[in-house]
C-alpha cells in the first residue's frame, strides 16, 4: 500500500505548491489535494516534480460560503458537467489516480436520480478515469446529500459504472455509523480509495488505539493494495513516528 499526505489539512506551515516536497521528505508516497485548480498544470508539475497525485476532488468555487458540490442538485446537470469536465482535465493532466465527485447539500428522491444519472454521464465522457463518491458525516457537514454508507452502496449498485467506486474515509465512517471497523468490513469490497485520521479527534492517526490499529490491519488482510491518505487536523499531540508505524502494520 502506498501512503498519500492531503496536502490541504496537511499543510506544512508553506504554501500549497511547496508541500509536495515537505510530504516527500517525511515519507509520503504521494499527495492528495482537494481543490488544485487556483494554480496551473505547469505549476503543479514543477511542484510535484514526479510525486504521483492519489486524488482531486471536482471543483466547488463556493466552498468556503457553505456549498458542497452539484452531482444531486436537481436542475444543475449543466454546472455538474462543466465541473466535473474541467476536473477530468485536471486529473488526467496530474496524473491523479481518482476524481471524487462530489454530491452536494440536498435531498429526496429527485436528488438521489439526479445523482445516479450524473454519475453515469461522468464515467461514459472519461472511461479511462476512476471516480469516487464519498460519503460524509452530518456533524461536519449538515445537509451534505451522501451521508451514509449504506446509501452510497445503493447509489454505486444504480450507477453501473466500473469506473465509479466508494471512498473510505475512516473518520466520517467512525462519525455516521459509530465504527469504522465496522463499515470497513461491510463495505470493503466497493472501496477504490482510503482517507484516515485519528477516529478521536481526526488529528494524526494514533496507534496505540486498538480500534485504529484494527482498522489498519484489517484494510491489510483483505489485500487493498491502492492509497491511503492522511486526512487529519495537525495537532501538538500528533506522534511523529505514525507514518512508520503504519507501514509496519500494513506491511
Amino acid at each position: 500500500m502506498k501512503f498519500a499526505a492531503n496536502i490541504t489539512l496537511l499543510d506544512f506551515g508553506c504554501p500549497v505548491l511547496d508541500r509536495p516536497s515537505w510530504a516527500k521528505q517525511l515519507g509520503f508516497d504521494g499527495i492528495e489535494c482537494l481543490f488544485p485548480y487556483d494554480h496551473s498544470l505547469d505549476e503543479w508539475d514543477n511542484a510535484l516534480s514526479g510525486l504521483p497525485v492519489a486524488l482531486i476532488n471536482s471543483p466547488e468555487p463556493d466552498w468556503a460560503a457553505g456549498a458542497r458540490g452539484c452531482g444531486a442538485l436537481v436542475g444543475c446537470e449543466e454546472t455538474f458537467r462543466e465541473r466535473a469536465g474541467h476536473a477530468q482535465a485536471y486529473a488526467k493532466a496530474l496524473g491523479a489516480d481518482r476524481l471524487h465527485l462530489l454530491s452536494g447539500n440536498s435531498m429526496g428522491s429527485d436528488a438521489l436520480a439526479a445523482l445516479v444519472r450524473n454519475l453515469q454521464w461522468a464515467a461514459d465522457s472519461a472511461p479511462d478515469l476512476m471516480h469516487t463518491i464519498e460519503p460524509l458525516n452530518p456533524i461536519d457537514m449538515p445537509g451534505y446529500f451522501l451521508n451514509d454508507y449504506h446509501l452510497a452502496i445503493d447509489i454505486l449498485a444504480q450507477v453501473d459504472r466500473p469506473n465509479v467506486g466508494l471512498q473510505y474515509d475512516a473518520w466520517h465512517a467512525q462519525r455516521i455509523h459509530g465504527s469504522a471497523l465496522d463499515v470497513w468490513n461491510d463495505c470493503k469490497t466497493h472501496v477504490t480509495h482510503v482517507q484516515i485520521a485519528g477516529l478521536v479527534a481526526r488529528n494524526a492517526p494514533d496507534l496505540t488505539n486498538a480500534d485504529e490499529v484494527a482498522l489498519l490491519g484489517a484494510i491489510a488482510d483483505h489485500g487493498y493494495d491502492g492509497w491511503i491518505s492522511a486526512e487529519y487536523m495537525p495537532g501538538p499531540a500528533d506522534d511523529p513516528d505514525w507514518l512508520a508505524k503504519a507501514r509496519q502494520i500494513t506491511g
